[in-house]
């Protein structure tokens, strides 16, 4: 006996299996992103870096570009993991 999926549901599937990564992803960005940010305030607190600049510098801008970034891979990962894939699965049905 050979089942056959059909090929909505394999779409679907992948579609889910997409969106779950993409969730697990998410998940661990934004807990790098919870570390970082408690480390970017030691850094102002503690002023490792010498002056008061260079700790501002080092701690809150390396924060805003890491959250930059970070957004930026999410929206690109967003784009090719979930949404190209369901204006196909809708085209299909029309």
């Amino acid at each position: 006996m050979s089942s056959t999926t059909p090929e909505h549901e394999k779409i679907s599937k992948s579609r889910a299996l997409n969106a779950s990564l993409l969730t697990l992803i998410s998940i661990i960005v934004f807990i790098e992103l919870i570390y970082h940010a408690n480390w970017s305030i030691k850094v102002l607190y503690n002023q490792p870096f010498g002056n008061y600049l260079n700790n501002l510098v080092y701690g809150l801008g390396s924060f805003l570009a890491n959250f930059g970034l970070s957004v930026r891979l999410m929206k690109w990962l967003n784009q090719k993991l979930v949404e190209d894939k369901i204006e196909s699965d809708y085209k299909k049905y029309i």
